[in-house]
């Protein structure tokens, strides 16, 4: 139980700081020069789908 929830916390980091990087300029700077806006929401969801993908797998074949 307590592992399970620690690993969706981590994992809710991992979003958090994919999704929002450290420097809020840098998002705003990339966002205002990113014609296409979905392009990279989707783009930034894929790379979170590429590292959480294994990660998931891992937990679900361990049990």
């Amino acid at each position: 139980g307590s592992l399970l929830s620690l690993f969706f916390y981590t994992r809710m980091c991992y979003l958090s700081i994919i999704l929002s990087p450290p420097c809020p300029t840098t998002n705003l700077t990339l966002w205002r020069v990113t014609p296409n806006k979905p392009m990279t929401i989707m783009t930034m969801l894929s790379i979170n789908l590429f590292i959480l993908t294994p990660q998931l797998m891992a937990i679900f074949t361990m049990h």
